[in-house]
Order: structure tokens, then sequence, then C-alpha cells
């Protein structure tokens, strides 16, 4: 039945509007959010949103006849509900108002939450005071997150996928003892479901995402042999078949549900590990539907990012028990310097001082990992002045300032964590001296990326695919490129042997 505002009269100058009581009390949660109002007149009118409630807005503010209007909230970071009104006005017509509400930030409410428990979890040391602790970490990589999909379209694989062995006490052993002191722990999780899913409509599977107990025990097993040597751990969900890179309004709901019906079952899962287990939400999300990489994409995807990081914030803390003291590590926008200092929101959280920041350093992509022709083979200052050829950016000062810039997050009490930096190992370089410099010049970007990270309070992750630590002897394959982040970490000067200096 239609709810008419303002019936007609002989009066032409009048126009009649009709709204359907449904449509006169609109709530929200506390993420972005719309819903369609349909409005049906007899002429022109026109809309607006009331008072400075910049974070609701209207499709459109003026129209003639019957039309549709979206009405829009942005995610909702106050501490508490917020309401406005859309006022729909006519000539010679009582206005219509839509009473608009939002609500807080809530978490959400799980059967399987138990009471907080702080045990083994350093309730009184932040997580800027646990970063600055540790020393530089190390990635587990092309390892728990390798997946594929297989002939029949679904999904597949495992740890062992990609070629590396399943992680155990012999690579942890050898990790700690090169020095580092936390592992980065990749993981995908598409490929273990119950019931399984293609690659294909990653969208549309009626799934529970019910995943598979023998999977979590066996990412559980390499966990547990990582912090009997002493190490912290970090776990995420990886590329996991890419299911997440669509960060935008129409796929958003479903990427929402898939995130927390992952999270809430990782969450539990390993709800009874002390502090040397961190919980990373994702890894380098981004939208594939409006990705021009050159161009800053549209600012839902942002929005819808932002909101992931809250979800992921929020899903954790509600199963209770350690987790709701759990040190969490939350990404930027394809975990990018330049939108974390942008476009990074900080969610709400109801313990303080717990997450950090994460991004990825990989200046300049022709020296590090750049795989086409035209790549360089030579990185910094000593290497340019002995004639050799390097990139026009991400030099030293390049790395510096980007480093320093993380300060926004550092100085107010968040630490970074460079989640992932890497280089390629142009190992076919010929003559022998050209792979010399080129040995010499990863060791000295290594050398250089850990100092200034640690000199900007930020912690290092090398990115490692089995090359740097043999996974299943545990022997260093590359003694020199570790000992030069072990001397950046113990403050020593780099030894060149390639060039004199």
């Amino acid at each position: 039945m239609l709810n008419i505002l303002c019936s007609c009269s002989e009066n032409s100058d009048i126009v009649e509007i009709y709204v359907d009581q449904e449509y006169q009390n609109l709530e929200f949660n506390q993420f972005t959010g719309s819903k369609v109002i349909e409005i049906k007149s007899s002429g022109a009118w026109s809309a607006k949103v009331e008072g400075n409630a910049s974070w609701c807005t209207l499709s459109h503010q003026s129209g003639e006849g019957n039309q549709y209007v979206k009405v829009s909230v942005e995610p909702n970071q106050s501490d508490g509900d917020r309401t406005t009104s859309v006022t729909i006005s006519a000539s010679g017509s009582e206005n219509v108002v839509i009473n608009v509400k939002q609500f807080r930030n809530q978490l959400p409410q799980y059967a399987e939450a138990i009471e907080p428990d702080a045990t083994g979890m350093s309730k009184d040391k932040s997580a800027m005071q646990l970063s600055q602790s540790l020393k530089m970490g190390f990635n587990i990589g092309n390892t728990y997150e390798a997946i594929y999909t297989d002939g029949n379209g679904y999904l597949a694989g495992d740890e062992s996928s990609w070629g590396n062995p399943t992680p155990n006490a012999i690579l942890f052993k050898a990790v700690k003892a090169d020095g580092f002191d936390i592992v980065r722990m990749p993981l995908s999780f598409s490929h273990k479901l119950v019931k399984p899913v293609k690659a294909k409509g990653l969208y549309t599977d009626d799934t529970t995402y019910e995943i598979k107990k023998e999977w979590l025990d066996k990412i559980a097993k390499s966990v547990d042999e990582a912090i009997a040597e002493g190490l912290y751990v970090m776990i995420n969900i990886h590329w996991d078949g890419g299911w997440m890179n669509h960060v935008n309004d129409k796929y958003a709901s479903a990427i929402y549900k898939r995130f927390e019906e992952y999270w809430k079952q990782i969450a539990l899962r390993f709800r009874d590990y002390d502090e040397h287990l961190i919980f990373a939400g994702m890894n380098e999300v981004y939208d594939e539907d409006n990705n021009v990489w050159n161009v800053t994409p549209p600012e839902e995807c942002f929005k819808v990012h932002n909101q992931l990081n809250q979800l992921f914030v929020n899903v954790v803390r509600a199963t209770g028990g350690k987790n709701y003291y759990r040190y969490l590590v939350l990404q930027s926008y394809v975990t990018s310097i330049d939108y974390a200092l942008s476009k990074f929101v900080m969610p709400l959280d109801v313990v303080k001082e717990r997450c950090f920041v994460e991004s990825h350093y990989y200046d300049p992509y022709d020296f590090t990992i750049m795989a086409d022709e035209g790549y360089k083979t030579e990185w910094g200052k000593p290497f340019a002045e002995s004639g050799g050829t390097v990139s026009n950016f991400g030099q030293e000062d390049g790395m510096e300032k980007t480093m320093k810039s993380l300060s926004k997050f550092t100085s107010n009490n968040i630490p970074v964590i460079i989640g992932e930096w890497g280089l390629e190992y142009r190992k076919n370089l010929a003559p022998k001296e050209k792979l010399d410099r080129h040995i010499d010049s990863r060791n000295y970007y290594s050398w250089y990326i850990v100092k200034t990270c640690l000199n900007n309070k930020i912690l290092p992750m090398n990115w490692d695919t089995g090359y740097l630590i043999n996974r299943s002897t545990g022997v260093t394959n590359d003694e020199l490129n570790l000992k030069a982040m072990n001397d950046a970490v113990q403050g020593k000067e780099y030894s060149f042997f390639s060039i004199n200096r």
C-alpha cells in the first residue's frame, strides 16, 4: 500500500508525492551500504540530505515523475550511532522526510565465542613495542598459498604444489639461526573446502565455505614447530585464487561473506595460541575490475578494502579468548605504501594498540623482480658511479624518503611491517665481472633496505620462495646476502667486493 503524503487538488501548481511506508525509516550497519527508495510524483521534485551529514549521499537530488533514488552511507568510524534525514519536496506539497540511521561498529555475535583471555598475550605490550623487539622477518613463500585450477575447473593443490616441502623444524631452526625472529606464512583455503569451488564464478558458489579440518591441522603443525624454535608467526589469507580482488560495490557483500566465513574458522582453530601467533587479514588485494595501474582506482575500491580490514578485526575479536588481545596486521590497498599514506583508514578496535599496518616494497621494480627484457642488474649510487646502469628511481634517496614517510604511522604508535621485499637473482649473467657486480648490488640492496627500515622503526620481512634457505636441509644457500642483512641489523657498514669504494 502506498503512503500518500500529499494528494492532488484542482491547483495545477501542486505536485503530488507518494512514498511507500517501508522507505520512511532506513537503517544501515557500520559498513558502506546503500538502499533504493522509490519516489512517485506527478511532477518535478527535489531531495537533499539534512545537516552536515556528508557520510550520507543520494544518487541524484532532483527529478520529475516516478524515479528510484539510491541512498548511500560511508563506513561509520565514529564511536556511536549516527542519524540524519532526507527531505523530498515539491511545489505546493508537504515535505516527505526519510529518516536515516547508521549503527556504530559492533562485533558479530558468535555462538562459539568465549570470554576474553589475556593469558600469554602480553596485554600491556603495545604492537609498537612488539615491533621494536623484532629485527627482521622471513616469508615461507610459494608453500601453503600454492593453489591452481585442475582439469575440471576446480581449485586444487597443496603446500608442495609449487615445489617446496612442508615447512618443519628443519627449516625453522635454520631461519632462527640465520637471524630472523618472525616468519610470515602465506596461506590459501579455497582449494581445501569440504565442498569444492570452481576457479570461475567465485561469487555464485552455493557453499558454506567450510575448510577441511585436516588442512587447518597441517598448518597448525607448522605453526607449532616454528613457535617451538622461538619464532613469531604471522599467517594470512594470501592470493587464494583471487576471489578478493574485486573490492567494489558490486561484489562487496559476497566478498564480505566469504571473508568472514574463512576468518571465523581460522580464528577459532588458532584461538588458544599465545602472542607468538599473529593474524594478518589478506595480501595484495585490489580491484581487477577497475585496475589501471597508473590511474587511481575509484573511491569505492578503497572503501570496500578498508571495510575488509574492519571486518577482519571484528571477526577475530568476536571469537574471544586470546583472540580478543591478539596482535593483528592490516593491509593497505594492494599493499601500496602510497595508498597506505593516502587511502588507508585504521579500523576501530575494542582493544587499543594491538594492530600493525602492512605494505610491500619492490622498488625499483626493474631491478627487484622484473622478469621481462630490459631489467636492470645493478642498484645503488656506488654502482652508478663505477660505470653501471641503474634505474632512474628507487635508489638510496628514494628508499629513504619512502620509509621515512611511514612515520605518519610510527610517530602515532602504529607499527609498520614491510611484509614483502625481495630480489631476483640473475644467476645466468656473463661474464663473471657482470655477475659479481650484480651479486654485490643485491647484497648492498638487502643491507640498505634492512638498515633503512630499522632506522625508521619499520619491520622488514624478506620474500623467499625457497632460494635463501634450502627448505629440506636447512642449509643457507646465499651466505653473503644473509650476512648483508645481519650486518644491517647489527649496525655494521657494507663491504663491497666487486668495486672499489
